[in-house]
């Protein structure tokens, strides 16, 4: 959890790209940040979800209050509640004085719910409430008290999914899902890539350039952990590569060559494909694919799913 509190000058997230579904998103989000109501931020894992939460506070109409930033999956689910809500003296053994959840000390900011598909269910009808009444009580104590600020949310998995399937409930979505802004990953914005590298290169403790060529080729590449990715990469290459100008050659000994997107023949690769060994050679080349973007995505499963469209 990371907790930005008040009183500190609000330095407003660089955000970097121009790909139009990038900046459909900037302009919905430019709409919605003003608001006081909830948001649902949606996208892949690793596409800048947090940034844009970010960007929300900071846009909207008090970013200097605090903003918390809380990872639901790293919660544990017997400490949640008192972590949420907070906790009345003498509530459990250990609780030896009053203690504030989350949900007090983010005052009148922005409280990011991130990974809120792993919320335990014993929990989201108490969220819910406090998104309709605007209102809570800390674990033991019997005084109501009011919620101040605002909920983002976030999760890189299928809300909608998880509701049919009885494990997130169908009325918190809805209220969750008041505004909806959907992260694009690096699929949808290649032409974002080359800037954004060229970004991550200049924070570099020894900043580093890049060849035109290489540019092309991590433009090229396939990023299943998106921006994360990409910026380990570079991250990678600022600390490890003998060279502070990366050639394509140079970048090669950081990639896997074989994640790289290139024109392939299409007549060599069928010829390749009918030679996988059993009788259906569709199952083969079906499971030669997916066992390829499980590997790709470091065993992602959503992920390998938007590899394979």
């Amino acid at each position: 959890m990371r907790d930005i509190p008040a009183g500190l000058p609000a330095i407003e997230p660089r955000v970097v790209g121009r790909a139009p579904a990038f900046l459909h998103l900037l302009r919905l989000l430019d709409r919605v940040a003003h608001t006081d109501r909830a948001v649902l931020i949606s996208g892949p894992t690793g596409s800048g979800k947090e940034v844009m939460a970010q960007l929300i506070h900071h846009r909207s109409r008090d970013p200097l209050a605090p903003f918390l930033d809380i990872n639901c999956g790293a919660l544990p689910e017997h400490l949640a509640e008192a972590e949420l809500f907070g906790y009345a003296k003498g509530a459990f053994t250990g609780a030896v004085a009053n203690h504030p959840g989350f949900f007090e000390r983010v005052g009148t900011g922005t409280l990011f719910l991130d990974e809120i598909g792993e919320l335990p269910l014993s929990l989201q009808p108490k969220l819910l409430r406090v998104l309709e009444t605007r209102s809570f009580r800390p674990v033991g104590s019997t005084e109501v008290r009011r919620f101040m600020g605002r909920v983002v949310a976030a999760s890189h998995r299928d809300l909608e999914a998880l509701v049919r399937t009885g494990h997130f409930r169908e009325d918190l979505y809805y209220r969750l899902a008041v505004f909806v802004l959907d992260v694009p990953g690096l699929d949808q914005r290649r032409e974002d890539i080359p800037e954004l590298a060229t970004h991550f290169a200049s924070l570099q403790p020894r900043p580093i350039t890049f060849s035109e060529a290489a540019l092309q080729r991590l433009q090229h590449h396939a990023w299943p952990g998106n921006i994360r990715q990409l910026r380990s990469v570079v991250d990678r290459l600022g600390v490890l590569s003998e060279k502070s100008h990366i050639t394509a050659e140079e970048l090669a000994d950081f990639l896997n060559p074989q994640a790289i997107t290139e024109q392939v023949d299409p007549v060599s690769l069928a010829d390749a494909l009918l030679t996988l060994p059993g009788e259906d050679k569709l199952a083969a080349a079906e499971q030669l694919l997916i066992d390829r973007a499980m590997q790709l995505s470091e065993d992602n499963k959503s992920a390998a799913a938007r590899l394979l469209g």
